[in-house]
């Protein structure tokens, strides 16, 4: 799995300044610091919400073995999407809203049967930004998550809830333009298990 997020993270990163190059020749440069400056909204008009973005992701999901109304239900790897709606604070901090869906598939003992999982929740995040472009996240925050299990021809529906944190890293391909990677393990049972995203976000 660490091999393959690595591998995951590198191809996303070898893309980038492919997409940077299509950009139009007035493009902004790689973000710097100085970019990130105006995020810290001492004194400025607009407060809290005034540097918003949004983040659209595909998701890999890993699957996990986990106790299902008494029974083992082993999930299996899915995919999905998530969106992220978020506002820096400073030019560190930043808070946000997200929202992901996912299905996966499922085996309870012999049988085979699919999870359909939709989560909720906020986010707190931490961001490093460095000169080249590059900039390193973690996040942590509270999912609740709905989830439909189908299974030999049952389905049971309900929901858990709790802790997740996330490593990621973005890498910007000019102006507030941003392509990112993502590892996110939740600290509750599900069978989604944890999940890798890849995806792009734009800040406005």
């Amino acid at each position: 799995m660490k091999s393959f997020l690595i591998s995951l993270f590198a191809l996303t990163l070898a893309v980038a300044p492919l997409m940077a190059e299509e950009a139009a020749p007035a493009a902004e440069p790689a973000m710097d610091h100085s970019q990130h400056e105006g995020m810290s909204h001492e004194g400025e008009a607009g407060g809290l919400f005034a540097h918003p973005y949004l983040a659209v992701k595909y998701a890999l999901t890993q699957g996990k073995a986990v106790d299902h109304e008494g029974e083992t239900v082993t999930g299996e790897g899915g995919s999905g999407f998530a969106l992220d709606l978020g506002t820096m604070i400073t030019e560190h901090l930043a808070a946000e809203f997200t929202y992901s869906t996912a299905s996966n598939n499922l085996k309870h003992g012999e049988h085979e049967g699919t999870g359909t999982f939709g989560a909720m929740g906020l986010m707190a995040a931490y961001l490093h930004h460095y000169e080249n472009g590059l900039t390193a996240v973690v996040k942590a925050g509270y999912l609740n998550e709905a989830e439909t299990i189908d299974v030999h021809d049952e389905s049971t529906s309900g929901s858990v809830s709790g802790l997740a944190v996330v490593v990621a890293g973005e890498y910007n391909v000019g102006g507030h333009n941003e392509v990112l990677a993502e590892y996110e393990v939740p600290l509750f049972e599900t069978a989604k298990g944890s999940s890798i995203f890849v995806g792009y976000k734009h800040g406005f």
